[in-house]
């Protein structure tokens, strides 16, 4: 199932709308996620939900207790804000094996093969809103001490 599949089951964005956006992508090169949310079509949650779905991600969030930074001091230094700017993501976890990072869209190879290198770890990507990703890297690198 697609995306728009998912939104439509689920009762979030009809199936006019969905085509409307597909159009729309296609003229402007525009993600068609960012075409729903600018439009209004459809919440971030949902979208963002039916994404995870999507592409067999987990969603993460503060509401489900999944979006939560732990041990802020020791990840912030693994991955160079700009980077997590420019992504929209925040690394949340980090063990011996596993490095994890919340993302408002799953990195391409390139960005996913750099955490690895820069970690040298498996990188774990959970989904979460773009709103709670920017709150999130404001907690993280412009309120740390």
């Amino acid at each position: 199932m697609n995306l728009g599949d998912f939104l439509i089951k689920s009762g979030a964005l009809t199936q006019k709308r969905w085509d409307q956006a597909l159009e729309l992508c296609h003229q402007s090169g525009e993600e068609v996620g960012e075409i729903l949310l600018k439009k209004g079509w459809v919440a971030e949650e949902p979208l963002v939900r039916a994404l995870s779905r999507t592409v067999g991600r987990p969603f993460a969030s503060r509401a489900n207790g999944l979006l939560v930074v732990s041990n802020k001091n020791k990840l912030k230094d693994f991955i160079p804000v700009d980077l997590c700017r420019r992504h929209f993501m925040v690394p949340i976890f980090i063990d011996d094996a596993h490095f994890a990072v919340a993302s408002w869209r799953v990195p391409d190879m390139e960005t996913m093969e750099n955490l690895k290198i820069l970690t040298g770890k498996k990188i774990e990507v959970f989904l979460a809103m773009k709103s709670e990703i920017t709150a999130l890297q404001e907690e993280l690198y412009d309120h740390a001490h």
